[in-house]
């Protein structure tokens, strides 16, 4: 193979890579409420935000956005290495779920279910302005199918 020096699969010299751990994936994630119940007002949502932003806290997650609509939520936030993308999520809908179920007039939780995937750095912008815009998306959809 040559005389120069060899390149880590990731294409990094391994002379330069540090003795720490650094990730950073960006997940999107969305789960819906059960029987995709519409629950989820704007007060909810304001609720629901709130748990989130606490529970990222607590399990040091970054987040990069929130949205909802009556049915379903999507959040945006970056895993710490520590952390799999299924615990956060549980995390997540735990915290979110008992809110949900204590402020609704149904009383009704999440679907046991979820979406999740990762996220370009480069699709990041397109990806926020999506999920912050769910409720007006979803609404202008409705109006359309009357």
């Amino acid at each position: 193979m040559g005389g120069g020096k060899q390149l880590s699969p990731v294409g990094h010299d391994d002379d330069h890579m540090s003795n720490h751990a650094r990730v950073h994936v960006v997940i999107h994630a969305t789960w819906r409420t059960f029987r995709r119940g519409s629950t989820i007002s704007p007060s909810i949502e304001e609720l629901l935000r709130d748990s989130i932003v606490r529970q990222c806290v607590r399990l040091g997650l970054s987040l990069y956005g929130f949205g909802a609509s009556e049915d379903h939520l999507h959040v945006v936030f970056s895993l710490p290495a520590n952390l799999t993308i299924a615990a956060a999520i549980k995390a997540l809908k735990g915290a979110s779920g008992s809110v949900l179920q204590r402020e609704s007039a149904h009383s009704v939780g999440w679907s046991t279910g979820y979406f999740a995937a990762s996220a370009r750095a480069d699709d990041l912008e397109t990806l926020l302005d999506y999920v912050r815009t769910q409720r007006d998306r979803h609404s202008a959809k409705r109006l359309e199918t009357r």
